[in-house]
């Protein structure tokens, strides 16, 4: 009986970690990939070719796989740019954070084709909260329209069948229209869809409810409706409300040069001394805007003309550049609060320092000589 021969052509198997993910990746065998991982191997390797484990991966029919290895950190950014589309497609939808960031920094766009649903729309739909934070930051349009609706339909949508509400509340903070339905921008869209969250949790009743007013206020400002935007704040809307970019109901009008708005807001207790986007007050907005009105409102309100944004710049500056029919009046009274406010500081300052017999008199005219 003759002995069978030795087959030369047998694959041998993997002997290490790395190879033995890259077999796994081949036989697209989930299990393999995960125990090859456990055992060690390089997330980031790369094949006799020279291509990450990830590019190979993606090349697979299977689409798990590619998820895994984004999950455990593999890099997203390949030198082949035909995935960047579906890595971040993978990204948004698992909720992956780090590879999303990476995908960001390396410049890869978040638009999506117009057939399918937007980044945003996928995170919120897994309920991913930070990814959908990161999105929106990034530029992700909070009304922007995907096959099922709006951003907030979606995270609705995902409320209601079982996520929490933090994704609802992310995209109403960033400005999402409640009233927003289809491509058609028809009315009673995520208002209706209230119904459908009835007796789960009130607060998210709630929370469309305040959003949808607040939407309603910045409308009527922007349109200068005052009627409405006294009946809004009757029925509990601050005077302080914030837009979506940070800036507060009296920042956004004193910009505008709406000059009763500022007068309601004022009158309804607006605080001047707030900051907003880049850190300016009204009076910072106002000094680049068209109204010399509204500049002095302000200033007569107390509005400080010393505050700093973050770039470290006074209204005074803003004023002393702005280029409007009204700027040299608005100049004027920015600067004369300027003025006013910096020698109450000295007057301040030298009272705290020097004794009473001894102070110097600023701004006060001598008596006649003393006997």
């Amino acid at each position: 009986m003759h002995k069978l021969p030795f087959n030369t052509n047998a694959t041998p198997a993997p002997q290490t970690a790395n190879e033995k993910l890259f077999a796994g990746i081949a036989a697209q065998d989930m299990s393999a990939v995960k125990e090859a991982l456990a055992e060690g191997a390089d997330i980031d390797a790369v094949d006799a070719n020279g291509d990450p484990a990830l590019y190979v991966a993606l090349q697979q029919d299977n689409k798990i796989i590619p998820y895994i290895l984004l999950e455990e950190g593999a890099d997203p950014v390949l030198p082949d740019q035909r995935y960047d589309a579906q890595l971040m497609r993978d990204a948004a939808s698992f909720g992956i954070l780090s590879a999303l960031e990476k995908l960001l920094d390396a410049g890869v766009s978040i638009a999506t084709q117009p057939k399918d649903d937007p980044l945003l729309h996928k995170a919120v739909l897994g309920g991913h909260a930070a990814v959908a934070k990161k999105l929106i930051a990034a530029g992700a349009d909070v009304n922007e329209q995907g096959p099922q609706g709006s951003a907030l339909r979606a995270a609705m949508g995902a409320y209601i069948t079982g996520n929490n509400a933090e994704c609802v509340k992310i995209v109403l903070d960033a400005g999402a229209d409640p009233y927003l339905e289809s491509y058609d921008h028809s009315h009673g869209g995520t208002i209706s869809d209230l119904e459908s969250a009835k007796g789960r949790d009130a607060d998210i009743r709630r929370m469309v409810e305040v959003a949808a007013k607040r939407f309603e206020f910045f409308v009527a400002l922007d349109g200068r409706d005052l009627r409405k935007m006294k009946q809004l704040l009757e029925q509990g809307i601050s005077p302080d409300v914030r837009d979506p970019a940070g800036d507060t109901a009296l920042m956004r009008a004193a910009g505008g040069g709406f000059d009763d708005g500022v007068l309601l807001l004022l009158e309804k207790g607006a605080d001047i001394s707030l900051t907003g986007a880049k850190g300016r007050t009204a009076l910072h907005k106002a000094a680049a805007g068209p109204s010399v009105g509204v500049a002095q409102q302000l200033a007569e309100a107390g509005a400080s003309a010393l505050a700093r944004d973050e770039e470290g710049k006074t209204p005074l500056q803003y004023a002393e550049r702005a280029t409007m029919a009204a700027s040299p009046a608005v100049r004027t009274v920015i600067r004369e609060r300027y003025e006013a406010e910096l020698q109450a500081v000295v007057d301040k300052s030298m009272h705290v320092q020097t004794p009473v017999k001894t102070m110097p008199r600023l701004r006060i005219k001598p008596r006649g000589k003393q006997p």
